[in-house]
């Protein structure tokens, strides 16, 4: 598997599973990286962590040449939950970060279709809640 330079050191986690924990501001760098290595997006997550005021992105990819995932993983600050958006370098990832968004509150910036309502309730949305927060109270 081929090293992704100074953005992450992939680590074994698993037959053909390799896992790497980056600083937000490497996701870019580390995205133009894995989108010049045959390497398709796959899906993103976001996990509230409120007692440690941060959530946790894990960001999912398939590289064909390798026949590996890679799981890329970072924290944004729970009180300003903000990073830039791969959406340019993977289309595919567009809606998931919409949805991290509408859902859990991170703001990708740059990303286009970052609004409220796309898949949180109009209610929810109407009160300033993300439902999917641990305090959302939803």
């Amino acid at each position: 598997m081929e090293e992704l330079g100074n953005e992450c050191s992939l680590q074994p986690i698993g037959p053909y599973r390799y896992q790497c924990i980056i600083e937000k501001e490497k996701i870019r760098g580390l995205a133009h990286r894995l989108s010049a290595m045959e390497t398709t997006f796959l899906l993103l997550t976001a996990t509230d962590y409120p007692d440690e005021k941060k959530f946790e992105l894990t960001y999912v990819f398939w590289n064909h040449a390798s026949k590996s995932l890679i799981i890329i993983k970072t924290h944004v600050n729970r009180d300003s939950p903000q990073i830039d958006t791969i959406s340019d370098l993977f289309p595919g990832a567009t809606y998931s970060e919409a949805e991290a968004y509408d859902l859990v509150g991170v703001d990708f910036i740059g990303n286009p279709h970052i609004k409220r309502g796309i898949f949180a309730p109009t209610d929810v949305v109407e009160k300033g809640i993300f439902p999917l927060r641990k305090d959302s109270g939803v």
